[in-house]
């Protein structure tokens, strides 16, 4: 991704170079380096994520959302939760297929962060090669912090301490973008199970915005943190 080009590419050369300069063309090469970092910084900040949760082991559903991806260009995948495992108190989902599901995500491993839902163990841990055991993460994105987590601890009704510009959740397969009091909820809902007449669902966020997607593409809502 052109972000981690630059952060690995070019500022490891001008560290490297400005070892060998003098005083005077290192005030000229740190001036070359702010108007650079100018120049770049738009695209350095400004990431595009993808935020799923409650795959549930259907295939089908997630080659939909990998098409989705793709399709809004999106720089890393933020899955919360639910990944392999249906889940007890769901029936079968549409083509279960656990093992397919990891290898397709294994395949895209470096463009992956995800956490713990209350379906996921160790035994799918095995099968992947990227964390998911974590409650929560937190996303910094330009000075903007967003918690990641499944929901089936903290969510709209048990926020965690701390000061949030959006907490991301899936766990009740019900989506929802709300602004309250303390910060922005956002519930992906579920892309295989969804509930209460809901079509399946995810989400992006992109430079401060939030935006809610049927899996097919269209619109249903957006926020600005």
């Amino acid at each position: 991704m052109l972000r981690e080009f630059i952060l690995m590419d070019w500022r490891p050369l001008l560290i490297n170079y400005d070892q060998s300069l003098h005083i005077s063309e290192k005030i000229t090469n740190i001036a070359w380096q702010t108007n650079l970092q100018k120049q770049y910084s738009n695209l350095i900040e400004n990431m595009k994520y993808l935020l799923v949760s409650d795959i549930h082991g259907s295939l089908p559903a997630l080659e939909k959302v990998i098409d989705f991806y793709h399709q809004q260009h999106c720089d890393m995948m933020c899955i919360m939760g639910d990944i392999l495992n249906y889940g007890p108190r769901n029936g079968l989902p549409e083509g279960l297929n656990p093992k397919a599901i990891a290898e397709r995500l294994n395949a895209m491993a470096d463009e992956i962060v995800a956490v713990r839902g209350n379906c996921d163990s160790e035994v799918d841990q095995m099968l992947l090669d990227f964390p998911i055991l974590q409650d929560y993460v937190l996303l910094v994105d330009n000075g903007r912090k967003l918690l990641l987590t499944h929901g089936h601890i903290f969510h709209k009704d048990h926020l965690p301490h701390g000061r949030f510009d959006a907490v991301v959740y899936g766990h009740t397969h019900l989506w929802e973008l709300q602004r309250t009091e303390e910060t922005v909820i956002c519930n992906t809902g579920s892309v295989t199970f969804p509930k209460g007449g809901n079509p399946p669902t995810l989400g992006t966020y992109e430079d401060g915005r939030i935006r809610m997607f049927r899996l097919d593409g269209n619109l249903l809502k957006e926020i600005d943190l």
